[in-house]
């Protein structure tokens, strides 16, 4: 199709995204920011300890994700070892 524009693929980071995606047109939107902290002082007593439990549950999940990718790359060295 004559005048029909191929779609650029140009590096994420050079796009502003940090995600290490490739973005099919510099013309697309950005993605939505990152949210950012949340306010604390607006939270009931009640509410920051449901926020403790979320966070907490996170931590534990990230842990738990951690040791699965330690012990992998433990095997790996281990089978690639000299």
């Amino acid at each position: 199709m004559a005048g029909a524009r191929a779609p650029s693929v140009a590096p994420a980071a050079a796009a502003g995204d940090d995600r290490g995606v490739m973005a099919l047109d510099p013309d697309d939107p950005p993605p939505p920011p990152k949210p950012g902290p949340r306010n604390l002082e607006t939270l009931s007593i009640a509410e920051l300890e449901a926020y403790i439990g979320e966070l907490e549950t996170e931590i534990a999940r990230t842990r738990q994700t951690i040791a699965k990718k330690r012990a992998i790359r433990g095997g790996a060295d281990a089978l690639f070892k000299r």
